[in-house]
């Protein structure tokens, strides 16, 4: 990754961590912000949207794709999520993704969540969330990046997110708590956007107290990136 070059420092067993253990907790808050700049540059991201975020996993502390990242990446490589294939095997809905690049390259991923009892309104956030998870690990896969998505971490035992670095002061930024169950609600907002604008607006209209104005506050502009979405699938209807 060529990008790593600007990562400058003489601690070279801390970088060699980097690059060999990728784990970055050995880094100052310096060096990891010169460390995400690179890689953000490297994949032709905007570092200041923050598509990644940290997480502790099994004791190294790594980076995870965040919304903005996928949304990016596909827009840069033209990727297209061609089909889904669903399925429900006991209590696991399962869906798999199957995507093409700019270049014709195709690629496929699978996303799961566990259904049990779920009911209603929390069977439909389950069963979009899984349809979000696939489309993001087969954007990540085809790109060629190997990081977590999202909506995978609060799945994983023991991993524990961290606050984002600013990537201009390498400050840590304040940790602001989301309302209960907005995680899964906003990114099952990504394949409401999938089927137009009508049902996303339904959708925002009847989001629970506070999170409207969490999104505003917190995430505004991955929520322009939905409205152009289900505007375009809203065109591509026509």
């Amino acid at each position: 990754m060529t990008g790593l070059a600007l990562v400058t420092t003489p601690e070279m067993g801390a970088i060699e961590n980097v690059l060999v253990r990728g784990d970055l907790a050995q880094l100052t808050e310096t060096q990891r912000v010169s460390y995400y700049n690179a890689l953000c540059k490297s994949l032709g991201l905007n570092p200041l949207t923050q598509p990644f975020a940290y997480i502790t996993l099994q004791g190294k502390l790594t980076l995870y794709a965040k919304r903005d990242a996928t949304e990016q990446l596909r827009k840069l490589h033209g990727v297209s999520i061609e089909r889904l294939e669903k399925e429900r095997a006991d209590d696991l809905y399962i869906v798999t993704a199957y995507a093409k690049d700019a270049t014709g390259r195709t690629d496929a991923s699978t996303g799961a969540v566990p259904l049990g009892g779920l009911k209603g309104e929390a069977l439909a956030n389950a069963i979009m969330k899984c349809e979000t998870k696939a489309k993001r690990r087969v954007t990540l896969s085809i790109c060629g990046l190997g990081l977590l998505d999202e909506t995978e971490v609060d799945s994983i035992a023991g991993a524990r997110a961290l606050p984002v670095v600013n990537v201009q002061t390498g400050e840590e930024a304040p940790t602001v708590s989301a309302p209960d169950g907005f995680a899964a609600w906003f990114a099952a907002l990504e394949g409401v956007a999938d089927e137009g604008s009508a049902h996303l607006g339904e959708a925002w209209r009847s989001a629970p107290a506070g999170y409207r104005p969490f999104v505003v506050a917190h995430h505004a502009a991955a929520w322009s990136g939905l409205k152009a979405r289900a505007a375009a699938v809203d065109v591509g209807g026509q």
